[in-house]
């Protein structure tokens, strides 16, 4: 896969979903009023982790199936209607009754049935999504993220400009209406795999099991994260006023954008590890070249981050008091160590070592779940952000240390240490030069330059063997 390609398909996908996240918390404020966003927050990771539970982990197994050649997309359609349609809707309607409940609603009504039929149709999105990944076909999979963005922005904006008040039902309404449109978009670009796939006899009953073997731990690994990355906010929820909820949420979703810079990475990164393992050298120099570069860009992200959300917080969320600027940077350093997780997971994205993935979250999620219950009593929003990165700092040092005990591979380097040591002083200065835009921006700029010098060889190699 070159770089340009991830760049122009994967990258603009992750700058579309990204920039949508963002400018929809203004537009849902509006649309469904701060409580009803506080709910709709609640609801929006379980939508995700629905998905990926619904199809059994079978999406990554097919994923690497596929890059290695050993399956085809019509295969893994032909899979799926044959042997994993039918758990999918059982794991949708069971999320789907038990996500009503959280939000008030009967476990047996319609709105448990809208959920249900949402969860499934993102599972076949994702499911279709990861066909594309495995194929390069970076537009489209870029599509679909392109086609849902702008239907959720044109409702949002159109009900803010009439004027409508939307209650959290019709919005999940709205939100089923976008992901079949998304659904039905794909579906016709493959007509034909898909009608393909349903006169296919199967030749491998085992394959579905491998494929579950293989993908399950890393869904529930993507659980674990998910709860690690949004789990503070159900806790804050639970520990102080629902009406706090709305300006942690806001902080969170700043803190997130930092997935603008890790969402093309972590797409790139699996099928990047499956292809440079096989390398003679085991892709000792890739990864080695990629960790340092990597962190850099993800320190720079964070800083331009900080400093853009310092200025623009107030137009971006009008009415939600309780901002922190220092919980915001609390919240973007821990969005540093989750984004090097997946550079340092190298050996547990192995074939028959994916379960390790869930050893390193399971811990994490049960250190950020003990500290945010002990620091959100005394310290508030900074007591959920400092969980939050302390969470992700488990999670990137458990994911190494069993990385490095399934594949073992030299990543330590002078260049990486500097890096940490600049990027500690990026962040302190800028912090010390809170609201100086011209101070900021300068050291910015020198930073980068200073990066670009010290990584000038690793950014060859990476630019080289992407």
């Amino acid at each position: 896969m070159k770089l340009g390609k991830i760049l122009a398909g994967y990258g603009t996908a992750s700058l579309v979903q990204g920039a949508t996240g963002l400018l929809s918390v203004p537009l849902l404020i509006a649309v469904l009023g701060q409580r009803g966003f506080a709910s709709w927050s609640l609801l929006e990771p379980i939508i995700a982790i629905a998905a990926a539970i619904a199809l059994l982990g079978a999406h990554h197994g097919h994923l690497h199936a596929i890059v290695g050649g050993r399956m085809s997309v019509v295969q893994s359609y032909s899979l799926f209607f044959r042997r994993g349609a039918v758990p999918a809707v059982m794991v949708s309607a069971g999320v789907g009754a038990a996500a009503a409940t959280l939000l008030g609603f009967e476990p047996i009504s319609w709105e448990a049935l809208a959920l249900a039929a949402l969860f499934l149709q993102e599972a076949m999105i994702l499911l279709m999504q990861f066909q594309a990944r495995a194929l390069s076909q970076a537009v489209t999979y870029a599509a679909t993220i392109w086609i849902r963005s702008g239907l959720i922005l044109a409702t949002l904006l159109a009900a803010k400009r009439l004027g409508l008040a939307l209650s959290l039902q019709s919005y999940v309404l709205v939100a089923l209406f976008v992901s079949a449109a998304a659904l039905l978009f794909v579906s016709v670009g493959r007509r034909a795999q898909i009608k393909a796939a349903f006169s296919e006899r199967e030749k491998s009953h085992g394959a579905t099991t491998r494929h579950i073997a293989y993908g399950m731990p890393l869904v529930l690994a993507s659980v674990l994260s998910a709860i690690v990355a949004t789990g503070d906010r159900y806790v804050v929820d639970g520990m102080m006023s629902r009406d706090e909820l709305p300006a942690y949420v806001v902080m969170a979703k700043l803190g997130g954008a930092l997935s603008f810079a890790s969402a093309p990475i972590n797409l790139w990164w699996p099928v990047a590890r499956h292809r440079h393992s096989a390398d003679k050298d085991g892709g000792h120099v890739f990864f080695r070249a990629v960790t340092p570069v990597l962190f850099a860009y993800y320190i720079v992200a964070a800083g331009a981050l900080w400093v853009a959300c310092g200025l623009l917080v107030g137009r971006y969320a009008p009415g939600v008091a309780g901002f922190d600027p220092n919980a915001l940077l609390i919240l973007l350093v821990g969005g540093v160590a989750l984004g090097m997780s997946a550079p340092l997971s190298i050996g547990t994205l192995a074939p028959g070592q994916t379960h390790w993935t869930i050893v390193a979250v399971a811990l994490s999620a049960l250190a950020g779940l003990c500290s945010a219950v002990l620091l959100i009593p005394t310290y508030g929003y900074r007591g959920a952000a400092s969980a939050t990165l302390i969470a992700q700092l488990v999670n990137l040092v458990a994911n190494y240390m069993l990385s490095q005990r399934v594949q073992p591979i030299a990543l330590y380097s002078q260049n990486l240490l500097i890096t940490g040591i600049c990027g500690s002083a990026l962040l302190a200065g800028l912090w010390m030069c809170s609201y100086r835009l011209p101070l900021q921006i300068a050291l910015l700029f020198v930073v980068v330059l200073l990066f670009a010098f010290l990584l000038r060889r690793e950014v060859k190699i990476l630019i080289e063997r992407a």
